[in-house]
């Protein structure tokens, strides 16, 4: 389906606001010259709650990201580190060389904290590349560092609970000569969605083992990710998830596995709401390469100011983990960084607007402040897994006046992409609904595949699994040969009318339905099924271990490698079974790359014959 302006109007998402040039940042007051007003920084329609002064000593949690230097060289030096042929091709950099390269001149950096400091904010103290400065304190600070007002807002929810939150109602002032992009954490409404959680004790049956996938994706045994290091991007006190993977490991006879814990904010918190994320995601990836290592980067909450701390740590560690995953995310971020008006809706989750213009409240400058991030380690040859959600072909919305939506097992109706999943920078990994013909490798089978053998029965698209084609991201040069990539961008960032958009996802794996099936996990209650793309991601990440484990040395971004494999008519047969049935609302499983299930799933011992073999 190619896309028009006015079919996006139908689907109920944007207006002729999100239509008009982008504007980042726009002089202040004639009367400080040396400072610049971001625009976007601010949620719309706030004057529609009701609201009452912040309290003073309310703890908040900011970044401030700083413009690299020189992104059309950054951006450059990716294009020949990924192309056959170039002599650069394959030579990845240090942490160190593109800190040195590309990152932030210290003075600016220097400058923003000093700044900050000021006006009576902790800031912890940046790395190397600069580009991310977090900074702390209360509510009152925060207002002295970005001349903002900062409110709290209520607003009453039918037959729930009312939501309280505080929020900027202008617009953050910073110094011009620092050349800040966005800062995000100015407002607590917005914040990274997880994927679908675990469903325990239910009506959920037929949950696959390791095993079984480990016979359906074709993996061979004698790759069991052994010496790759992989890394989970979280949030929140890990204390539980090492007695969960015990339990698991000792069920399926895996050896034992001590995760490594690394809170980047200095400490994890105390907030365990999220561990059916985090069980999916440990058990997930070291169910399918039982002998790597794995580092948990956990911040102290999912808002964003905490959370991209955690993109940050992996990304920049000089020796961190190679791979990771983040089963999370948010609305990509229009041009208007992030923020549009949309028209009325009707009903979104039981909730009625009466008729008012509902506002889209998007990621607030996130996808600004982290895609540099991303790409820097794409240059030290690092790969992200990103799960696409679970809300078919649209993403995890947040509405104002109404607050609803979120992520879940709803398609919104707007046909926009998750972020980090969107970005060029990450692998995509969408879902699927995998039946199989269970003939004895369940929870008896040894830590090697017995001789009984598990089948795929069936394999669809996951009706909400996420997939499709951002508005805004052109795509990248590794997708501009494959045909069913067409979807032009409304508003492409690079200004140039006609630009084919990024599509996702990359791939797909197992996701189950939530509701029948799934993956085995253990966690708080006992034994479940791990449903979602939260599910996908860390599976895709611990079968690209035994890719990078059977090659002995770093893959580097796995999205070029992927590509060409998938666009190969000789490979692609042996490296993914093509998925071809299920849709997930725009768009429908299709031979080949589609926008529900990418290249399909993996044929793990093909991947390694052609890719880490070749």
């Amino acid at each position: 389906m190619k896309r028009t302006s006015a079919a996006i109007i139908s689907a109920g998402a944007l207006s002729a606001a999100a239509l008009v040039a982008p504007v980042v940042a726009t002089a202040a007051a004639p009367n400080s010259p040396s400072l610049v007003r971001i625009a976007g920084n601010v949620l719309p329609s706030l004057n529609q709650l009701t609201s009452v002064n912040a309290p003073a000593q309310k703890w908040m949690t900011v970044g401030v990201s700083l413009a690299h230097p020189d992104t059309a060289a950054e951006l450059a030096l990716v294009h020949r580190m990924y192309t056959p042929g170039n002599p650069d091709y394959g030579h990845y950099l240090t942490a160190a060389q593109v800190a040195q390269r590309f990152g932030v001149p210290g003075s600016r950096t220097t400058d923003i904290v000093a700044k900050l400091r000021a006006a009576g904010l902790s800031v912890a103290k940046p790395d190397a590349f600069g580009d991310y400065v977090t900074a702390s304190g209360p509510v009152a600070a925060v207002e002295r560092a970005f001349k903002v007002d900062i409110r709290s807002f209520t607003v009453t929810r039918s037959g729930k609970s009312a939501l309280h939150f505080l929020a900027n109602t202008t617009g953050p002032l910073v110094p011009a000569a620092d050349h800040v992009v966005t800062v995000v954490g100015l407002n607590t409404l917005q914040r990274y969605q997880t994927a679908q959680d675990i469903c325990f004790q239910g009506t959920c049956t037929g949950d696959t083992t390791p095993q079984d996938l480990w016979q359906t994706y074709d993996q061979p045994a004698q790759y069991t990710g052994k010496g790759v290091r992989m890394g989970v991007i979280g949030e929140g006190n890990p204390k539980n998830l090492q007695g969960y993977l015990d339990k698991q490991r000792a069920k399926y006879k895996l050896p034992h596995s001590t995760l490594n814990i690394i809170c980047v904010q200095g400490s994890c918190g105390k907030d365990t709401a999220g561990d059916g994320e985090w069980e999916i995601d440990t058990q997930a990836s070291l169910g399918m390469a039982p002998d790597a290592n794995l580092t948990l980067y956990f911040a102290k909450s999912i808002l964003d100011g905490d959370l991209n701390n955690s993109f940050v740590k992996w990304a920049h560690a000089a020796n961190g983990p190679k791979l990771a995953s983040a089963s999370l995310g948010e609305c990509e971020a229009s041009p208007l960084n992030g923020v549009f008006n949309a028209p009325p809706l009707s009903t979104i989750n039981g909730n009625t607007s009466s008729g008012t213009s509902a506002v889209l409240a998007f990621g607030n400058g996130e996808q600004a402040a982290i895609d540099p991030v991303l790409r820097s380690a794409v240059l030290q040859g690092k790969t992200l897994f990103a799960s696409t959600g679970d809300t078919g072909s649209s993403c995890p919305l947040v509405y104002l006046p109404v607050i609803g939506a979120g992520n879940g097992l709803l398609n919104q109706g707007n046909p926009e992409q998750n972020y980090p999943a969107v970005s060029v920078n990450t692998v995509a990994v969408g879902g699927t609904v995998l039946y199989t013909n269970d003939n004895g490798s369940g929870a008896g089978a040894s830590y090697k595949p017995a001789n009984s053998e598990t089948s795929r029965a069936l394999e669809t698209a996951w009706p909400f699994g996420g997939g499709g084609a951002s508005l805004w991201t052109p795509a990248p040069s590794w997708q501009l040969k494959v045909g069913a990539i067409n979807e032009p961008c409304v508003l492409p960032s690079n200004g140039a009318t006609g630009t084919t958009c990024r599509g996702v996802p990359d791939v797909s794996a197992q996701s189950g339905d939530v509701l029948t099936n799934g993956y085995a996990v253990y966690g708080d209650g006992g034994w479940g099924p791990g449903g979602g793309t939260s599910l996908s991601s860390p599976l895709w990440m611990g079968m690209w271990a035994r890719v990078q484990g059977a090659a002995g040395h770093n893959l580097g971004f796995a999205s070029p490698l992927i590509y060409r494999a998938g666009s190969n008519a000789t490979t692609y047969g042996r490296d993914f079974y093509d998925v071809t049935l299920g849709s997930n609302g725009l768009h429908a499983a299709s031979t080949g790359w589609d926008y529900t299930t990418g290249w399909g799933v993996p044929k793990v011992a093909g991947l390694i014959r052609d890719i880490a073999h070749h």
